[in-house]
């Protein structure tokens, strides 16, 4: 009978003003029903007032938990690829400072992952949904889980009834991915270093590499307590869809977006089917109309709005009817 090869797995933690609830958070992660081998800590204080909470964990545990103290301020994405960078297991874990994991979180997603890793499938990831709490770990009323504050449900990923084509396709509508609740494996680093220069885009960026490159998994669980509270990194998990539509017509979301799948194309270019590469190029170029229109008078947008909704792409890559809306009427009253 064949046995399934035991794997190591690190945690890469990049935190900031950690002090309030890091405490809290690496005891979960500490006390998994599968223990985990590495927690890489990454901090980005200026101060050392969340190392004086952790210096008494990190103590007890010399093994298990590696700190750092950045020399300068990385910001979210950059210190979380400092933290990747440094983990040495074969399975890799993204954790935020001021969430909580549930006891079988490790168990779970390592489950999933570890009988879909083999000599063709090197690199692939899971993950799982978690749910919205407030600074006192109490789910909102009603309550909120992170897939539909993205605007997908469970039937959208369900394994093994989704093909590589299907699934890059429904990341490049919107990553239904958190980092918080991945695990991928080591090869990824690969192909993931150097992370693009871009404002937290950590997780869009390992979750766009990976769907291109390989295959996620999706365990339809909520296994962690995604804490929201006023110093969260990302406000973007509060905002309902005219929130998030207002806010990114406020702040060009749409020219990061195309950067973004501008990077995909020459990280990934030569590696993967050309038509994923013209899909990236597609989507690049939908971002583009969009942030341009959003100085543009009514009329310049109409046309720029018919030409997106002929081409489909509003469908594709956006909300469909909602972002058109949103382009061609909300617009006008949002203040640039």
């Amino acid at each position: 009978m064949k046995r399934t090869p035991k794997h190591t797995i690190s945690v890469a933690m990049a935190v900031c003003n950690g002090e309030n609830f890091i405490a809290e958070q690496l005891f979960s992660i500490l006390e998994q029903t599968h223990a985990v081998d590495e927690i890489i800590i990454c901090d980005d204080s200026k101060d050392d007032k969340t190392y004086d909470v952790l210096k008494n964990i990190v103590q007890q545990h010399p093994k298990v938990i590696k700190y750092f103290h950045n020399t300068e301020v990385l910001g979210a994405s950059k210190n979380f690829a400092k933290a990747i960078s440094l983990t040495t297991k074969d399975f890799i874990m993204l954790a935020d400072q001021d969430d909580l994991w549930l006891a079988n979180k490790v168990e779970l997603l390592y489950s999933l992952l570890k009988n879909n890793y083999n000599v063709e499938h090197k690199i692939c990831g899971a993950f799982c949904n978690s749910t919205l709490v407030d600074s006192n770990l109490s789910p909102f009323k009603p309550s909120v889980n992170h897939l539909s504050l993205r605007g997908f449900s469970p039937k959208d990923i369900i394994n093994g009834e989704i093909s590589h084509q299907q699934q890059f396709d429904l990341f490049l509508k919107r990553v239904p991915i958190a980092g918080h609740n991945m695990i991928f494996s080591k090869e990824a680093k690969e192909i993931l270093f150097p992370f693009p220069n871009l404002k937290q885009c950590h997780d869009s960026w390992i979750g766009y590499n990976i769907a291109a490159l390989g295959k996620w998994y999706f365990c339809n669980e909520e296994l962690t307590l995604f804490r929201q509270h006023s110093k969260n990194v990302s406000q973007a998990n509060r905002r309902n869809q005219l929130q998030e539509a207002i806010y990114s017509l406020k702040n060009n979301t749409f020219k990061w977006n195309k950067k973004l799948f501008i990077e995909l194309v020459k990280r990934l270019e030569n590696k993967i089917d050309q038509s994923f590469i013209e899909e990236l190029y597609d989507r690049s170029e939908h971002s583009e109309q969009r942030a341009l229109m959003l100085k543009k008078n009514c009329f310049s947008r109409t046309l720029i709005v018919y030409k997106e909704l002929k081409n489909k792409r509003y469908f594709k890559y956006s909300r469909g009817w909602k972002s058109a809306f949103q382009d061609l009427v909300l617009n006008s009253f949002v203040k640039h």
